[in-house]
């Protein structure tokens, strides 16, 4: 239980660089490229952004209090120890990952054909991204071969 008491601190300092890293890019970022055009457009984009950033901080902060409370009970350090280790939950994420990337992949596909009727750069935008996916996924599927 050591060990893991350790690997929970380690990424309590890991997400602690990560909230520094979201706010030095979010304020690097509004500092090279403005704070929007004025248009309605632009302002919803800077709003997006922001939303964003604040959901990713947010999100850090509560992972890194659920790690503070466990570190600071051992019940609750047990608990998230079987959490993290249970086999069958490690199972059901393997399947719904593997599930939501084939989704993902059909939708973008999809996506990029309704985007050529209309726009070029929307077109090759998704393509890129359609490109990326089935890269990714084969990859991992490669990399998984040679693990398992």
């Amino acid at each position: 239980m050591e060990k893991f008491k350790l690997d929970i601190q380690r990424r309590i300092y890991g997400f602690a660089g990560l909230i520094l890293l979201f706010v030095l890019t979010y304020y690097f970022m509004n500092r090279m490229y403005g704070m929007g055009d004025g248009s309605d457009a632009g302002d919803f984009i800077r709003g997006f952004q922001l939303g964003i950033f604040a959901a990713m901080v947010g999100a850090t902060v509560v992972r890194i209090l659920i790690y503070n409370a466990a570190l600071r009970d051992d019940d609750k350090l047990r608990k998230l120890h079987i959490e993290e280790t249970d086999e069958r939950n490690q199972l059901i994420a393997l399947k719904a990952g593997g599930f939501a990337s084939l989704v993902e992949l059909i939708v973008s596909v999809l996506a990029t054909l309704v985007a050529g009727f209309f726009s070029n750069t929307v077109f090759f935008t998704l393509l890129g991204v359609v490109l990326f996916i089935v890269f990714l996924r084969l990859i991992t599927k490669l990399v998984y071969q040679r693990i398992l």
